[in-house]
């Protein structure tokens, strides 16, 4: 999840120059929770399925950034 969130742009990395592997920090991950919430656990706070509350969410014009 965290490499589809990085590759659209939702959440900042920094490279590690000696392992060449991008990192996600703490902070960007406290930034992101801020702004975003996964559709998945609205639908389990209001009981129903994730296929559905994407439905209908689209009913509404809103649609999710990743899913």
């Amino acid at each position: 999840m965290a490499y589809q969130l990085v590759n659209t742009g939702l959440i900042n990395y920094q490279l590690d120059n000696k392992s060449k592997k991008s990192l996600v920090s703490k902070t960007f991950l406290e930034l992101f929770t801020e702004e975003y919430i996964f559709l998945a656990k609205i639908a389990k706070l209001i009981k129903i399925g994730y296929r559905t509350l994407i439905t209908y969410l689209a009913e509404k014009e809103i649609y999710p950034v990743a899913h």
